[in-house]
């Protein structure tokens, strides 16, 4: 694998950068943006694990501006546009063509982007019973409107789709996905049991075969008038080396 010699060479000033303040342990207090050129505390600059003090050269604000400014490009805009075709055909085949969950889908991916744009602001209050949080459920009366949200925290969103507190819904579906995946555990158990038995019948099946061709050789050599002939010597030896064969096959196969 070849190394570029110019982005070895960046790395490397970078990392000389930064040694003095890691091995010094001093971090400032404040830093300057790259863009705006305005001291900032360092909690205003996302976090960078190669950047001078762990942040990013640039502030939140700018980084924003650059952002919001590359979304809006017509290249990038159509390419966005195209992925979220893809994504939305992938889902409807994935759903088996069920209207109602896909329109359960696009108004929750319609919400998704709308906080992403700023459209839309989440709530961190539930609409039921009041309670403040930052990990509410946006719960859509109708999904054919997917802007109308109503902000609940989990237990009312569970009362209002199931009637039951959300424990109970958590219990209860925890309980479903469990014995789900144990009997398919259960299912594939059997089907590997079965296939093994399928083999093992016919192993059986193969060595009776063998136990009758040796029992018949065997019969024919008593009926020979001197069994120190050589045909009954070499019959009786083939019988015997293919017995001691498959009896080390057996053996091999238990210790395994």
């Amino acid at each position: 694998m070849t190394t570029n010699p110019q982005a070895a060479q960046l790395k490397q000033k970078r990392d000389n950068k930064n040694r003095d303040w890691r091995t010094s342990g001093v971090i400032p207090d404040e830093k300057t943006c790259t863009q705006c050129s305005t001291s900032k505390p360092l909690a205003d600059f996302p976090p960078a694990k190669d950047g001078k003090y762990g942040r990013n050269s640039e502030c939140r604000e700018c980084h924003r501006k650059r952002w919001h400014s590359y979304i809006r490009r017509p290249e990038v805009v159509e390419a966005n546009k195209k992925g979220r075709r893809n994504r939305s055909a992938y889902k409807q085949a994935s759903l088996g063509g069920d209207p109602i969950k896909m329109a359960k889908f696009l108004a929750r991916d319609t919400v998704r982007r709308a906080i992403i744009g700023g459209v839309l602001v989440k709530g961190d209050v539930c609409f039921d019973c009041g309670t403040n949080g930052d990990d509410l459920h946006g719960h859509h009366d109708d999904y054919n409107k997917p802007m109308e949200v109503v902000w609940l925290c989990a237990p009312c969103h569970s009362k209002r789709h199931y009637g039951i507190a959300n424990t109970e819904a958590c219990h209860l579906a925890q309980r479903i996905e469990s014995d789900t995946e144990r009997i398919a555990m259960l299912e594939k158990e059997r089907d590997d049991l079965a296939d093994k038995h399928e083999v093992l019948v016919r192993k059986l099946h193969a060595e009776e075969r063998e136990r009758d061709a040796a029992v018949r050789a065997l019969e024919s050599v008593g009926d020979c008038p001197t069994t120190t002939c050589g045909s009954c010597k070499a019959i009786i030896y083939s019988v015997l080396k293919n017995y001691a064969a498959r009896s080390g096959e057996r053996g091999e196969g238990s210790n395994g």
